[in-house]
């Protein structure tokens, strides 16, 4: 698990040798919090949560069973299986459990969280939504929440839930009025490294889809975002040969991009019809500061100084801060 955490293009490694659930930032981007698994590619059942100060360089840990992270502000949050909420300090003392009265309770007796947590940038602010799948009253619906405060959410839509597939919202409009929604497919039959092959855009005023992309070829969704003009982006990347299996119980967790692919990018505007394709892969672009920028969507990660290739290191996932 490495991180860049200032102007320059200095990579800094967090954590060697680790299986990594979820990454997630503070809003100020000073502490990084992720979800150790108990091994790579077993359902997230157990795992360590940690918790980097970057300026101190101090580390706190927390065990938790199926729980999601994100970051209210600055401060550290978890799904728990009494509390809707967990709130963590700094300083590693035990957490402080909190009940969001918006949000239903979960089935009876159902010792796992109903919540699924997911911390994404918009317009420069950091946003925490709630995927709540458990509502008695919608059971084929996801109700998505965003969290207001550790006592507090607003409803903002429903996607589809069914029973090898769900939706999920990956990534929101500056202006926090859209929401890009991905559909994950999984199952007995599934590959874990199954294209996510679907993906639309939603609008959170009314719940209505704008527009949907599905690649031609069996590639899955390798990164999404909103760019500055409210554009939804995605890129597409076919998994590499190294990433079949024999079946579920002999799959060791490893789905890696095929790097002599190259990224199919796409493009949908606010207004928009239908999703173009962008020129060139359209991998995204991260402004670091200094002159330096970081593409990424890959599988790769080029850092780049005033537009010159510096470093190139295989990135399979990146949570970009900001």
């Amino acid at each position: 698990l490495k991180a860049v955490t200032g102007p320059g293009g200095e990579v800094e490694v967090l954590e060697e040798e680790v299986a990594p659930g979820a990454v997630r930032w503070s809003a100020d981007g000073s502490k990084v919090a992720w979800i150790e698994l108990d091994e790579t590619g077993a359902p997230a059942t157990g795992g360590t949560i940690h918790l980097r100060d970057l300026a101190g360089g101090e580390e706190q840990t927390w065990t938790c069973d199926w729980c999601t992270i994100g970051f209210l502000g600055d401060t550290l949050v978890s799904t728990g299986s009494e509390d809707d909420l967990l709130a963590y300090p700094d300083d590693g003392g035990d957490p402080t459990g909190h009940d969001i009265p918006q949000i239903p309770d979960g089935p009876p007796l159902d010792s796992t969280p109903n919540i699924e947590l997911a911390s994404m940038w918009s317009g420069g602010e950091l946003r925490t939504y709630a995927h709540d799948r458990d509502a008695p009253d919608t059971p084929l619906r996801t109700t998505v929440y965003e969290i207001l405060s550790p006592e507090e959410a607003r409803r903002v839509v429903e996607t589809d839930n069914e029973e090898f597939s769900t939706e999920v919202v990956t990534a929101v409009s500056p202006d926090g009025t859209r929401g890009m929604v991905v559909t994950h497919f999984f199952g007995v039959s599934t590959s874990p490294c199954a294209p996510a092959s679907r993906v639309h855009v939603v609008d959170f005023t009314d719940g209505s889809v704008q527009a949907e992309v599905q690649d031609s070829d069996a590639r899955n969704l390798s990164a999404a975002w909103f760019d500055e003009e409210g554009r939804a982006r995605a890129v597409f990347m076919p998994w590499g040969p190294d990433s079949d299996y024999a079946s579920e119980a002999e799959f060791d967790g490893n789905c890696v991009y095929d790097e002599s692919a190259e990224p199919r990018g796409y493009a949908l505007g606010p207004d928009a019809e239908a999703w173009a394709p962008v020129e060139g892969g359209g991998l995204r672009e991260f402004d670091l500061g200094e002159g330096w920028t970081a593409r990424y969507g890959d599988g790769r990660i080029a850092l780049l100084n005033d537009g010159e290739e510096a470093v190139e290191d295989r990135a399979d996932v990146v949570f970009p801060a900001g």
